[in-house]
């Protein structure tokens, strides 16, 4: 996870099935504790128990829980704010459906999607695994980062297991790069759009804030398909709404619309709210308007 959880991991609804459950549990084995240099700072991974029994791997650094994972269920999401992902990426279009069309919702269900900051990638390798038609991009800008995914985090399994799409392109691919590059490059380039990009980088507690200046917004926007997702992952104090009403102000001055999908979680000492923009007026579950 990316953002300041600072004590146990919040506890998920379950979600996998009971027999890769047991397969993950004898990929993910058991760990003592594990220091390594990052360019944020010493990263510490270690492995503990959630509130409900469950042992969960944790990187920590620069302060703040950059990831949280089940070992018994990897592709389960264990921390709140990733599963509001999956309600702003995933119910919109299945809420659609289920009044009578994909078209109701046009474009709800985002299908490429780019992840600026990965850490240990557990939502984009729980996207990947619970949808078949969904493919990640992740850009993490430490490679020593990328190596505690892969390592830690079993990363290359989780790349293994997805697979490709019917181009042949791998439907988890991590980049090692930093996020405003690879946007800058891509918009040189060219290529196929995003349905969404979800910003996730932190520089340890800190979110930088280039990604929500007007060049950060513009290259992304740039990015992404017409009327397509933005998503800001931001942290702050339950007493203290000022980031998320900063980084409101900074989306609306690039997008159309922005809503506030607050992700309470009981056990944390600070608040994680994505704010999700577009220039389409669409539902987006849980959310309210800005």
């Amino acid at each position: 996870m990316r953002g300041p959880l600072r004590v146990a991991a919040a506890v998920a609804v379950g979600a996998g099935a009971a027999v890769a459950a047991a397969a993950a549990t004898t990929v993910l084995g058991r760990r003592d504790d594990r220091l390594f240099p990052t360019m944020f700072g010493r990263a510490h991974v270690f492995t503990t128990t959630s509130p409900d029994g469950r042992a969960i791997r944790v990187l920590s650094l620069g302060g703040g829980w950059q990831t949280v994972m089940y070992l018994d269920d990897p592709d389960e999401p264990a921390a709140a704010y990733a599963r509001g992902f999956d309600l702003v990426l995933r119910d919109g279009a299945a809420r659609a459906e289920d009044a009578g069309g994909r078209a109701a919702v046009e474009g709800a269900d985002a299908r490429s999607v780019l992840v600026i900051g990965g850490a240990g990638c557990a939502w984009p390798r729980h996207a990947v695994a619970v949808d078949d038609a969904v493919q990640v991009t992740v850009v993490e800008v430490d490679p020593a980062v990328v190596a505690i995914a892969r390592r830690e985090f079993h990363l290359d399994d989780a790349v293994a297991r997805a697979g490709s799409t019917p181009s042949g392109e791998p439907r988890l691919r991590v980049v090692t790069d930093d996020g405003l590059r690879f946007l800058a490059r891509r918009a040189m380039k060219g290529g196929r759009p995003f349905d969404a990009v979800i910003n996730d980088a932190y520089a340890g507690t800190d979110a930088p804030e280039a990604f929500l200046s007007p060049v950060g917004l513009s290259l992304a926007k740039g990015a992404m398909a017409p009327g397509g997702l933005y998503v800001a992952n931001v942290v702050c104090s339950p007493t203290d709404p000022s980031p998320v009403l900063a980084a409101r102000d900074a989306l609306l001055g690039t997008f159309s619309h922005v809503w506030d999908v607050p992700c309470p979680d009981p056990l944390a000492e600070e608040e994680n709210h994505l704010l999700v923009a577009s220039d389409a007026d669409r539902e987006v579950p849980g959310a309210y308007p800005l």
